[in-house]
């Protein structure tokens, strides 16, 4: 798919110099290499749209593109210089100012890190976008507080993440773990019993349940944490059920990465064959029979486009379907471990609940 519409962008280059289109034509380019990993060429493709387009409203995306090669390529500081060149009014500026806080922590500046943090968390919410990031902000920032020991702060931010928000059970495990930490265990317990409340996704809620049981036992609350553990032993399978189903899951994520091929190689020939009723430059020559036919390559145009996105659509609940799957792997695989975990804290309990 990358590859036809980077002969596309090509295309376009290579027979319309003098379109207005040719810097979005560079940026194109540099967000396939940079999509692919192809970080050096990505950064040559910027180099070449700064050099010539520098002007152009192409160059807040390819100050960003530029700086997210860096920052895969472990060049921090050229990545905090990319991101700094992008306009405040940019659609990309909110994303290049959390990877330079991001390129900070990599460089060990934490104060840094944490002041550029703070800047994005000022941004005025105009968009749903910026209230996004503005909440992955603030799970960064309470993970950071974590790793650094301040579980107060940590908690202060797990807590601005709202209860509708798709990271909130993250936030509600995070926020246990910190209480945790702090020897809270009836809070911790408070966020945990919200958690399984709220969700019975097995990403959280084995883990969920496991801390339960360490909490009820701190509080010598045996009989409750028993339970906990009971929930995880009966809930999910031995490791000889577990092998099974994850050669299950293998084989049908398997499929779907065949039917995934198929449409790849769909959409290639698609998009190949738009590459052909690409109008020409009104400045260029233009062949006769195209004028007379201008109405009927405008209909066969927009008949494909809608094809190619009808099947990237398909294509796109492929990929999520196959991400799903292996997520369900890694799931089936982790149980092993919380089951022999709850084994050996149900055995604790006991043996705690025997001493006078």
């Amino acid at each position: 798919m990358y590859k036809s519409a980077e002969r596309m962008y090509q295309y376009l280059i290579e027979n319309h110099s003098d379109s207005d289109y040719i810097p979005g034509a560079f940026l194109g380019l540099q967000k396939i290499q940079y999509s692919t990993g192809n970080y050096k060429k990505c950064i040559e493709f910027y180099i070449r749209v700064a050099e010539n387009y520098d002007k152009s409203s192409a160059m807040a995306g390819a100050h960003y593109y530029s700086g997210m090669s860096f920052y895969h390529s472990e060049e921090f500081d050229a990545a905090i210089n990319s991101f700094s060149k992008i306009n405040k009014k940019s659609e990309y500026y909110d994303y290049g100012l959390y990877t330079t806080a991001l390129s900070f922590l990599k460089k060990k500046d934490m104060k840094k890190a944490v002041q550029v943090f703070r800047a994005v968390l000022s941004l005025p919410v105009v968009n749903k976008e910026r209230q996004d990031i503005i909440r992955t902000t603030h799970l960064t920032l309470g993970y950071l507080y974590y790793e650094l020991g301040y579980y107060q702060q940590a908690i202060k931010h797990y807590a601005k993440i709202p209860v509708h928000d798709g990271t909130y059970p993250e936030a509600l495990l995070a926020s246990a773990w910190a209480f945790i930490k702090l020897n809270d265990y009836q809070q911790a317990i408070i966020s945990l019993n919200e958690l399984v409340k709220r969700t019975d996704d097995p990403k959280y809620n084995e883990e969920a349940h496991f801390l339960l049981g360490q909490c009820y036992t701190e509080l010598e609350f045996f009989d409750f944490a028993i339970q906990e553990y009971n929930y995880i032993i009966k809930r999910y399978p031995n490791t000889d059920n577990i092998e099974k189903r994850i050669a299950t899951v293998t084989t049908a994520l398997e499929k779907q990465e065949k039917l995934a091929e198929a449409l790849r190689v769909k959409l290639i020939i698609l998009e190949s064959d738009l590459i052909h009723t690409i109008p020409v430059d009104d400045r260029s020559e233009v062949p006769l029979y195209l004028k007379k036919e201008q109405d009927r390559v405008e209909k066969t145009q927009d008949n494909l486009a809608q094809k190619i996105l009808d099947e990237r659509l398909v294509f796109d609940d492929l990929q999520w379907e196959m991400a799903k799957l292996r997520e369900e792997i890694y799931v089936k695989q982790n149980r092993r471990h919380w089951r022999a975990y709850s084994e050996y804290g149900k055995a604790r309990a006991y043996f705690l609940k025997t001493i006078p």
